[in-house]
């Protein structure tokens, strides 16, 4: 039986409305710092210009250009051109196209496909276009930046300035050592790991408190279940907290740092989830002209050429076996759409997000501790590829369990997503080949083969949950002439447990053989690998 707005007070309207609100105020926070900051960033950018002025002309603002002068005093918008800055960035005699590639390429061999794609894209706006960086809310000039503070401080002998963190400038050698000591003591108490947080760390925890006590807040004044609510809310963030007890505490809590677990989920939560938002909403819109093109086709052939008013349309469909004829009619095309949403749409874009959440934070565990053996630093690539899938996984499961029509959905939606948790599974599999490249220096482990198991393992999830839908919707458009959001979910999730029974066992076997691997490349060079856990 369908649930309608009779069946639960609360049904159509106030998780929508929870969800629309807490996105504005997160929006709306977001702008309002975005515009401190670029107050803040306007006197950093002005004197960063200068110095790098001072440095190549070794003189003072007289013996510049007015040219030069105005673009000191000129802060970098979100939305502008700047000039290319290969001459400040390169040491004489160096190649640009190698400098470009030193910082992340890490000695692969000939790109692919994908990283073939993303220099074509990234060459038009990024210093091809009149010898410029066009910035528009991009990270073309903020890159910039970063070589421009990178080029000063070597030039001053403090490269070490570098290693800062994120929003609080906190420098590593602050907090690293203790970090460092309790993973060398073995210390196992955790309130002892809490207190070697970095700032950064200790302001997402606070952020993130104040989020749940927002959400709870907002339940109890809706009066409606909000005690359900409030249990299904937190719920939602506890099932990563399980995932990372067993996947990182109870087994890897020396491998990688609590503060850096945070600062990854952190990334997959705030970062990741927004931009997969932003990049499968522009992918969308021409999908969805796509789609409505081709369901008008199925729907003039199915009513007949000649039939052309809408409320024809609308007295035909009101029949559902009228609707599920046409979807059984046209099955394949339909087929063709779904296959899109799930292997472009879903998959190629999230999990490319949720590697570069990763990718892209540096933690002091980097670059301050070289000791470790290629086991731990194996595990700590793997569980903070997990710990970002996991924040990415946390603000998805959010939206979509709010989003449901009552209560009882809710709790089913929570249930479901906690179960068939495919996001990790697929950072776990796509941790095995950044291990490979970078671990183990296999320059053939490039960004698509790194990524290939994992968008193939998500897309065929995906694409297999919406067509067994899809044929249920038929099936129950036949017999009751409505449709039911709770038909068929256990074949659903029978299906979905086979998946991730496919990726785990995937998973396990590869890292098998490379933990393996691993171990015997710590042996032969003479590396103790005792304190290390069994599981990659």
């Amino acid at each position: 039986m369908v649930s309608t707005c009779d069946d639960f007070d609360d049904n159509c309207t106030s998780g929508g409305l929870i969800v629309f609100f807490l996105e504005l105020f997160f929006v709306g926070y977001l702008i309002f710092l975005c515009c401190l900051g670029g107050k803040n960033h306007g006197v950093l950018r002005q004197a960063v210009h200068q110095k790098m002025r001072d440095q190549q002309l070794g003189g003072s603002e007289e013996q510049q250009t007015p040219t030069d002068i105005s673009t000191n005093r000129k802060p970098l918008g979100c939305c502008s051109c700047y000039p290319y800055d290969v001459v400040l960035s390169v040491n004489e005699g160096d190649d640009p196209d190698d400098a470009d590639d030193s910082r992340g390429s890490k000695g692969m061999a000939s790109p692919d496909l994908s990283t073939c794609l993303f220099r074509a894209w990234s060459s038009f706006c990024c210093g091809a276009l009149c010898q410029c960086w066009c910035q528009c809310c991009g990270m073309c000039a903020i890159g910039q930046e970063d070589r421009e503070l990178e080029l000063i401080l070597e030039k001053d002998g403090n490269s070490a300035a570098l290693h800062i963190d994120y929003i609080t400038f906190q420098p590593y050698s602050e907090y690293f050592p203790a970090i460092r000591d309790l993973q060398n003591s073995r210390e196992g108490s955790f309130a002892k790991h809490r207190l070697a947080l970095s700032d950064l760390s200790k302001r997402i925890l606070r952020y993130a408190a104040f989020i749940v006590l927002l959400y709870c807040a907002l339940f109890i004044v809706s009066q409606e279940h909000y005690g359900i609510k409030i249990g299904v809310a937190l719920g939602v963030w506890a099932q990563p907290c399980v995932v990372l007890y067993f996947v990182w505490w109870r087994w890897n809590r020396f491998d990688i740092s609590l503060d850096a677990v945070i600062k990854y989920f952190a990334s997959g939560y705030l970062i990741g989830m927004f931009q997969a938002l932003i990049v499968e909403t522009i992918i969308f819109i021409p999908y969805a002209a796509f789609m409505a093109i081709g369901i008008a086709i199925e729907i003039r052939g199915e009513v007949g050429q000649d039939t052309v008013a809408p409320a024809t349309y609308l007295t035909y469909f009101s029949d559902g076996k009228n609707t599920a004829q046409m979807m059984k009619d046209y099955w394949g095309l339909n087929a063709i759409f779904m296959f899109v949403l799930a292997f472009v749409i879903a998959a190629l874009v999230e999990e490319i997000v949720k590697y570069y959440c990763y990718w892209t934070l540096e933690t002091p565990e980097q670059v301050g501790d070289r000791q470790k053996s290629k086991l731990s630093q194996a595990n700590y690539i793997t569980i903070g590829m997990v710990s970002a899938a996991l924040g990415f996984a946390c603000k998805e499961n959010m939206q979509y369990v709010f989003q449901s029509k009552n209560v009882r959905d809710e709790i089913l939606t929570l249930v479901l997503r906690s179960i068939l948790a495919v996001h990790p599974v697929c950072a776990a599999i796509q941790s095995l080949g950044v291990v490979k490249r970078d671990i183990q220096g296999d320059p053939s482990s490039s960004l698509g083969r790194i990524l290939f198991p994992a968008i193939l393992l998500h897309g065929l999830f995906d694409f297999v949950e919406l067509l067994l839908s899809y044929f249920f919707a038929i099936d129950m458009l036949n017999t009751k002439g409505t449709l039911d959001s709770n038909e068929g979910v256990v074949t659903t999730v029978g299906v979905g447990v086979i998946f991730m029974i496919v990726g785990l066992t995937y998973y396990f076997c590869r890292a098998r053989q490379q933990r393996n691997e691993l171990a015997l490349s710590d042996f032969s060079e003479g590396t103790s690998s005792l304190e290390l856990n069994p599981i990659l």
